[in-house]
C-alpha cells in the first residue's frame, strides 16, 4: 500500500500558507447581528455543542456579526470518534480555529496579520491553528501526526486549496455490478476481492471512454489487478470514497493487497 498525493490543488499555484488539516468535523460557529449564537456543519446542518467549553466562551466575547470556522477533532483520533464523543458531550473534543470572518464591530478579520487572528481566536478559548509559510512542494509530503492533510492558502479566507495524501491498493476484479440510469446498459461498478478472496469494496470513477472499452471487453478486466485510490482506511478497515485507477497489468495475483 503507497501513499500517493492527490488533491484539487493543480502542483503549481503559489499559494503562501500551507496550514494542517485534522482528520474530523467542520465547524462554523456564527454570532448574528441579533447577538444569537448558532453552530453548523459543513453539510450544512445544526449541530448541538452548547455544552462545548470553547462553544460557550465563543458565546460570551464574540462580538456580534462574528464567523470562526473550526475543526472538532480528537488528537490521534478520527472523524468517527468524534461523531460518538459530540453525543457524549466529551468536552476532551479540541475546537480548533482555522479561520475567521468579522464584518463589523472591532474586530478587523480581514486582511489581518496573522499574529492578530491567533490572539483573537485564542481569546475565545480555542486554539488556533498555525499557518506555515509554504516553500517547496515537498514540504507537503509529511504531515504531522494528528493531520490528515494540508489547506493552502493566501490568507485567512483567501483562495483554499486541499491537499491529501491519498493511499492506493492492489485489488482483484471478480466481476460487476450492471449501470443505472445515464449508465443503462454499461458496466456500472467493478466488485473487487483482496487476497483472501473476499469482495470487499466496488468501485467506478472511469471515464466514459475507459466505461465503454470495459463494457465491450469485460474479459480484458475481469480476474486482472486493479489499482483503487481512496481517500484513507476507514476505522473498520475498509476504503474511504475508492474509486478505480488502472489496470495493473505489471503485478501479479499473489502480489494483491489484503484489506
Amino acid at each position: 500500500m503507497k501513499h500517493v498525493p492527490c488533491s484539487d490543488w493543480n502542483g503549481v499555484t503559489h499559494h503562501r500558507y500551507a496550514q494542517l488539516k485534522r482528520d474530523g468535523i467542520w465547524v462554523t460557529l456564527q454570532r448574528d447581528q441579533s447577538g444569537e449564537v448558532s453552530t453548523w456543519s459543513r453539510t450544512p446542518r445544526r449541530l448541538s455543542l452548547d455544552w462545548h467549553p470553547a462553544v460557550q466562551r465563543f458565546t460570551e466575547l464574540a462580538p456580534k456579526s462574528t464567523v470562526v470556522f473550526c475543526e472538532l477533532f480528537v488528537p490521534d483520533g478520527n472523524r468517527e470518534l468524534v461523531k460518538g464523543m459530540i453525543r457524549d458531550h466529551d468536552d476532551k473534543l479540541a475546537l480548533e480555529c482555522f479561520a475567521v470572518q468579522q464584518y463589523e464591530g472591532d474586530w478587523p478579520w480581514t486582511g489581518c496579520h496573522l499574529e492578530i487572528i491567533q490572539a483573537k481566536a485564542e481569546s475565545l478559548g480555542m486554539t488556533f491553528v498555525p499557518w506555515h509559510f509554504m516553500r517547496e512542494v515537498e514540504d507537503l509530503r509529511a504531515i504531522p501526526a494528528g493531520g490528515e492533510g494540508w489547506m493552502l492558502k493566501d490568507g485567512n479566507t483567501l483562495n483554499w486549496k486541499k491537499v491529501k495524501p491519498r493511499i492506493t491498493v492492489d485489488l482483484i476484479c471478480v466481476r460487476f455490478e450492471r449501470g443505472l440510469g445515464k449508465f443503462s446498459g454499461q458496466i456500472g461498478a467493478m466488485v473487487l476481492a483482496d487476497a483472501t478472496g473476499k469482495e470487499v469494496t466496488q468501485v467506478s470513477g472511469m471515464t466514459d471512454e475507459i466505461r465503454a472499452h470495459m463494457t465491450a471487453y469485460p474479459e480484458m478486466y475481469l480476474g486482472k489487478v486493479i489499482e483503487v485510490e481512496a481517500q484513507a482506511r476507514g476505522s473498520a478497515g475498509g476504503l474511504m470514497h475508492p474509486r478505480y485507477n488502472c489496470v495493473r497489468d505489471d503485478k501479479l495475483i499473489s502480489e494483491v493487497d489484503t484489506l
